[in-house]
């Protein structure tokens, strides 16, 4: 049995007793500030969307839903482990969380259209900065509830749990600790970029293509790097990919970004990929599932259209599900998992 398995067989007073020092940690920190242009901004930050729901509408149903794998922080980590990876959510929720005020949630209007084919170096560049401050809000915010009760002494350690379920989430913690300070270190070098305009040490790839939207999706991953660029990439020299994949009024489209002088470490985000592609292109079935794999390997938040993934089969609902599982628990590459493929083309 493997120490996930363990971990979800935990008794009930120990899963209780850690959720209730998660929550009480997590109802003392604070989370709703604005983080758009650095630290110097003291607004409030509101509710805001990475992908707009004026995107989002393009691929939702009657009931305003979709299907969505979000990266909500978890109350515990057993409900972080425990529940369905994809699952209906109202569209004002999905990929929404308190990382820009009102004023600066402005700087992103122009992004907030469904026809996006001419996008300038600055708009690409708003559309990676955004995912990443969302991306850097939820992984402060996830690390807070799954560290703090393992990691800092003045906590009391949740009674009731076994020697190895906490060694691992002790484990968990570290993980998400150092992802943290790799996801901030990128986020000061994108704001040094907002401030100085220079949007350009970014390189940008963008296809599009005539179908029925039926997805969208956003993240940053980190891909290994050389050893002697540690001052920008972060620590083990990673270096950080975004991808966005958005629904359009004509169809589809996608954006893989990378800073400048990384082709030949970042192959596998913008594989497939053609440079200043902006007219919509017919696409095969082949190009489509490689979108659809990269999008599901490397986006943190992802919304199906809902009739989309009722039309699928059980089996290829299933296999959409355990893929997605067990990509969030690191086993993705020792398992050769198969995903349907979730992308139309016209």
């Amino acid at each position: 049995m493997n120490r996930i398995t363990k971990l979800l067989l935990e008794p009930r007073t120990g899963k209780k007793n850690l959720g209730r020092a998660l929550h009480e940690r997590d109802e003392n920190a604070s989370f709703d500030r604005c983080m758009v242009g650095g630290e110097s901004c003291k607004e409030t930050a509101i509710n805001a969307h990475c992908v707009p729901v004026t995107v989002l509408e393009l691929i939702m149903d009657e009931s305003k839903e979709v299907m969505a794998v979000h990266s909500e922080p978890p109350k515990t980590p057993i409900q972080w482990l425990n529940r369905e990876p994809l699952r209906p959510m109202n569209i004002e929720k999905f990929n929404a969380s308190r990382w820009a005020c009102r004023p600066h949630d402005d700087t992103f209007r122009a992004l907030d259209t469904k026809a996006l084919e001419e996008l300038s170096y600055r708009d690409k560049f708003l559309m990676i900065y955004k995912i990443t401050v969302y991306l850097t809000q939820r992984i402060l915010h996830a690390g807070e509830r799954l560290a703090t009760p393992f990691m800092d002494p003045t906590t009391e350690t949740p009674r009731g749990l076994s020697q190895e379920t906490e060694e691992y989430l002790q484990e968990a913690a570290l993980e998400m600790t150092y992802a943290a300070r790799r996801t901030i270190r990128v986020k000061w070098q994108l704001d040094r970029m907002l401030n100085n305009k220079t949007y350009d040490e970014i390189e940008y790839r963008l296809a599009t293509w005539r179908s029925t939207p039926t997805m969208a999706a956003v993240g940053m991953v980190f891909a290994p790097g050389p050893g002697d660029r540690a001052e920008w990439y972060g620590p083990n020299s990673y270096i950080p990919t975004w991808l966005a994949l958005l629904p359009q009024e004509h169809g589809q489209m996608i954006i893989t970004a990378s800073p400048k002088g990384t082709a030949q470490y970042t192959r596998d985000i913008h594989e497939g990929m053609p440079r200043g592609q902006a007219k919509p292109m017919a696409r095969g079935n082949n190009w489509t599932r490689l979108v659809c794999r990269k999008a599901l390997t490397h986006a943190t938040d992802i919304a199906i259209n809902k009739e989309r993934f009722s039309d699928m089969t059980e089996d290829e609902q299933r296999k959409l599900q355990e893929f997605i599982l067990f990509r969030k628990v690191q086993v993705l590459r020792r398992r050769r998992l198969v995903f349907p493929n979730l992308l139309n083309i016209r």
